[in-house]
């Protein structure tokens, strides 16, 4: 059959499954070619197949300046490779920031850097005037005191504005209890514009102090755990940022499952945020018992949580971290976890509830792995 006797939403169907980096190359096959790929259509179809199809990326720190940002198939093909030379020298470790899409660099608490390793474009984020004046007065941060940063980053996706944003929360000062107080800026990427055009926008103070090291990047808002004890015993134990409204509200956690929410004991406050399955997943490692459960917030509105899995973690331990949910075609899939102890990574299988060791993400050397989707969002560098 001749391909042009295809209809264009074969066409379609058969394009949304390439990688972005496949389809550049398609583009320049011919006139046709280049027709289809550039029909607004694809970009739908796109996002909804590799929605459902996550690969994943591995962020491979080479020395202060250069990080190579690896994306494969489950299966462990190269799909994308990609260099990241980062123009500042940092006196600490850079820390990325992910949303499985796109990846923020922050260096010294003053330079920013965007990445979608999808397209392979870097760009510089432009300088606050709002954080950069406090953050200025404050005493540098080594790599050993990254538990107390000047800034708390998340970046997450608006996605009826199809806008991604980057959320900073930073440093004000600290009060006399030692508690922090953060105010707490936006900076808003359009698709196809330069990161250039784009300026930050103050919307106030932080109503809280929050954890600097977990946070949930779930389509929309941006949560964080609450570190105040006193909101924490109202129930108040996550705060929400909507990206489209710029809102903060509170949330509680489940209602069947309390331990480790409100203790006032820092030793007992172990759960932490993230997305799973495009929900918000709140995970409370069980401490005495080793045992990790895994909520999922399946109604924000009416407080609906629903306890997915409940993971018996000996012979291994607490000290771990859920890195992402990985579909299969033959079961319900398996969770990705990090433990700690032994610094290896291990595929949970939903199904059988078993444990296997991740051998091809075990290698040797400095490396992060993050579950990743491919997608056509443009910086505007190109």
């Amino acid at each position: 059959m001749a391909w042009s006797s295809l209809h264009t939403d074969v066409m379609l169907d058969f394009f949304s499954r390439l990688t972005v980096k496949g389809l550049h190359r398609c583009r320049c096959v011919s006139r046709e070619w280049l027709s289809v790929i550039s029909n607004p259509n694809l970009r739908t179809l796109h996002r909804q197949h590799w929605r459902q199809h996550p690969l994943m990326l591995v962020l491979d720190n080479i020395n202060s300046t250069t990080y190579v940002i690896t994306v494969s198939d489950m299966g462990g093909a190269v799909l994308n490779h990609f260099i990241v030379d980062l123009p500042v020298t940092s006196s600490f470790a850079i820390i990325g920031y992910t949303y499985c899409e796109l990846i923020c660099f922050s260096l010294n608490h003053d330079k920013l850097y965007v990445c979608n390793p999808s397209t392979q474009e870097l760009a510089e984020v432009p300088s606050s005037p709002y954080s950069f004046r406090f953050s200025a007065s404050l005493p540098p941060m080594g790599f050993f005191t990254l538990t107390k940063q000047h800034h708390i980053l998340a970046i997450g996706r608006a996605p009826s504005l199809d806008q991604y944003k980057i959320v900073r929360l930073f440093m004000r000062n600290v009060e006399k209890n030692g508690a922090y107080d953060f105010g707490c800026e936006v900076f808003t990427i359009r698709d196809g514009e330069h990161v250039d055009s784009g300026s930050w926008k103050l919307i106030g103070d932080c109503p809280c102090s929050v954890s600097q090291t977990s946070h949930a990047s779930v389509e929309g808002a941006i949560y964080w755990p609450v570190s105040d004890h006193a909101l924490r015993s109202q129930r108040n134990h996550i705060l929400r940022l909507d990206l489209e409204t710029e809102m903060f509200e509170f949330i509680s956690g489940p209602q069947d499952y309390l331990y480790g929410l409100d203790h006032e004991d820092d030793d007992f406050i172990s759960f932490s945020l993230q997305e799973l399955k495009g929900c918000v997943c709140l995970v409370n490692r069980y401490q005495p018992f080793f045992v990790l459960d895994v909520w999922m917030l399946k109604d924000r509105a009416n407080g609906i949580w629903v306890k997915e899995h409940r993971i018996d973690l000996p012979p291994l331990d607490h000290h771990c971290m859920i890195q992402g949910f990985i579909p299969s075609n033959h079961d319900d899939g398996n969770l990705l976890i990090f433990m700690s102890s032994n610094q290896t990574y291990y595929y949970y299988n939903i199904q059988t509830q078993t444990f296997s060791v991740a051998d091809n993400l075990n290698a040797e050397g400095l490396h992060s792995f993050f579950v990743y989707y491919d997608n056509f969002f443009s910086l505007g560098t190109r």
